[in-house]
């Protein structure tokens, strides 16, 4: 009797694993829209490299089209500090996302997402997107102004400082 339990057990769990080749792999997290997404800590990656990271590993840096999404992704790095920078301003400077901006834009055009998807949902933090003076900021990343942890939106330049990086968010199909 114990050996045939512990073979319809086998079975069971065979059957299991066998289910779960479409669920995300590793610490990925799968959202209703069936993508897989993962926050990943690096510091000092640049948006470039965080960019490339995300293709090498068959997906690409995170594009957030709604309020939802949005909220979700947000969920994967918020409370974890280890993905925050807090600035000489008091703001909170978080993982790179995939948007961008065309050079020489003006600050509120010529938004894109490294997928070509329509850049339709934003989520800017008030002020936002706003060059500095002779500063082209046209990479995008999380922000809370006042405080450590936010899920608005901030344009940043490419040369931000190393420890201003601290991590990014990949989606896989």
């Amino acid at each position: 009797m114990k050996k045939i339990t512990f073979l319809l057990l086998c079975l069971f769990l065979l059957l299991l694993a066998d289910c779960k080749k479409d669920s995300c792999s590793g610490d990925t997290v799968k959202w209703t829209n069936g993508h897989c997404y993962e926050a990943i800590l690096a510091p000092g990656v640049s948006w470039q490299d965080a960019k490339a990271a995300c293709e090498a590993k068959g997906g690409y840096l995170v594009t957030i089209t709604s309020a939802r999404e949005n909220t979700f992704v947000f969920s994967l790095v918020n409370g974890n500090n280890a993905f925050w920078f807090l600035d000489g301003f008091g703001n909170g400077l978080g993982p790179w996302l995939g948007g961008y901006q065309q050079s020489g834009s003006q600050p509120a055009e010529g938004w894109k997402w490294v997928t070509g998807e329509q850049f339709t949902y934003t989520n800017w933090d008030t002020g936002q997107p706003g060059d500095l003076v002779g500063v082209d900021q046209n990479l995008l990343r999380f922000f809370k102004a006042g405080g450590l942890m936010g899920d608005r939106w901030d344009d940043c330049e490419t040369n931000n400082p190393i420890e201003h990086r601290l991590g990014y968010v990949c989606e896989y199909d």
